[in-house]
């Protein structure tokens, strides 16, 4: 799935780090996560799973920067398997225990979604 930068924002307002490659198994704190950085004005592909990841970085015509991924998608084999096809992407692995999620939903207003 690829979600296309915010229309408010042009392309040339859009941050070096055009292209981001979010992948994970997702709930409401990563779903979160992907609409900010698409409203920061990236470009930003989501993947489900390490396999999906590989295939984006594959067959994605421009170069991808980054890869925002958390610990049940990121593994040393998935990152050595990407370097070809995408050489400057950086990596970040998202870790956020059950009691830092619950403690996020306590935060919002009543009402406010992720």
């Amino acid at each position: 799935m690829i979600m296309q930068p915010h229309p408010r924002l042009g392309h040339d307002s859009r941050p070096s780090f055009s292209a981001i490659l979010v992948a994970g198994s997702w709930n409401e704190p990563y779903n979160l996560l992907a609409r900010n950085v698409e409203q920061a004005g990236y470009l930003v592909l989501v993947a489900h799973s390490g396999a999906e990841a590989l295939a984006i970085a594959k067959t994605h015509s421009r170069p991808i920067h980054l890869l925002l991924a958390d610990d049940t998608v990121a593994s040393p084999a998935l990152i050595r398997d990407l370097s070809p096809y995408q050489p400057e992407i950086r990596v970040l692995v998202i870790a956020a225990p059950e009691e830092t999620l619950a403690r996020i939903k306590e935060l919002l207003e009543p009402g406010e979604e992720y």
